[in-house]
């Protein structure tokens, strides 16, 4: 549903629900070795989860100059489907095996705030978020944090730089007992445009020099894990990019020339 109250605002609101289905290989009973000290097998009395959100937004623009937004989501998953674990393997290894077991909530609150200064050539972007997190059942956990995205740009003649940062972050995974913490994120970009000519260098991560991306951490009864992941999107990199963009004599739209080699938007999961 949608509501605008005046020319300057409006409200948002949103319900969701669907039912997750297991897999054919979360079903199947037959017993098979995962690496050398694990061995996994399917559960076919596996049922569907339920998942629930409600959203809710608020938008206020009171000029051209200030965009302000007010953000926020409920969201439950009941009989999640979770892998769990059990020293009864084939010759004395691990076993992993799917059942249903608790439920997971996330709540998240956030403000989205936007700023056009001298004459639009300054934009400023700031997207704190507050996440309350909790599962319950055999990984049972809370795990709450503050989050927050910021970006400024700004244009001078045919040149314009931006930047943004992303802060790191620490949260459950949906339908496993693995808690994830990965690493901030941050660019920097530099960028000139003219005619059907567009060129920028861009500098992500620049005061980085390891490439771990995020660690993953499992606690349960009868098995432990701790799991490093590395990725090169997270190590420095250094880009540069030319455009030039062919009319065919119809009109072209240049409006998106100013964009970012990664998503300063947030990847934290629900």
């Amino acid at each position: 549903m949608t509501y605008s109250p005046t020319q300057n605002s409006q409200l948002l609101a949103s319900y969701e629900y669907y039912e997750t289905m297991p897999t054919a290989s979360s079903t199947g009973p037959v017993v098979l070795q995962q690496d050398e000290l694990m061995y996994y097998s399917g559960n076919p009395e596996l049922k569907n989860s339920p998942s629930h959100e409600v959203g809710l937004q608020a938008v206020w623009l009171p000029s051209n100059k200030w965009q302000l937004a007010f953000s926020g989501f409920h969201y439950y998953i009941t009989d999640r489907r979770v892998s769990d674990y059990l020293p009864e393997g084939p010759d004395g290894k691990m076993l992993r095996f799917y059942t249903n077991n608790g439920n997971y909530v996330s709540t998240m609150i956030g403000i989205n705030a936007t700023a056009k200064l001298l004459g639009g050539r300054l934009t400023a972007r700031i997207n704190p978020r507050l996440w309350l997190r909790r599962t319950t059942g055999v990984f049972a956990m809370t795990r709450n944090e503050l989050t927050c995205t910021a970006q400024l740009s700004y244009f001078f003649g045919n040149f314009y730089t931006t930047g943004w940062y992303m802060t790191p972050s620490h949260y459950p995974d949906e339908n496993s007992g693995i808690e994830s913490k990965t690493s901030s994120q941050y660019q920097l970009q530099l960028g000139w445009g003219s005619g059907a000519w567009n060129l920028r260098v861009s500098a992500s991560n620049f005061l980085r020099s390891d490439w771990r991306a995020n660690r993953e951490i499992l606690r349960s009864e009868y098995y432990d894990m701790s799991r490093r992941v590395y990725s090169p999107s997270q190590h420095m990199g250094f880009a540069l990019t030319a455009t030039y963009t062919f009319g065919y004599g119809k009109r072209v739209e240049r409006d998106n020339e100013l964009k970012h080699e990664s998503s300063a938007s947030s990847a934290i999961l629900k």
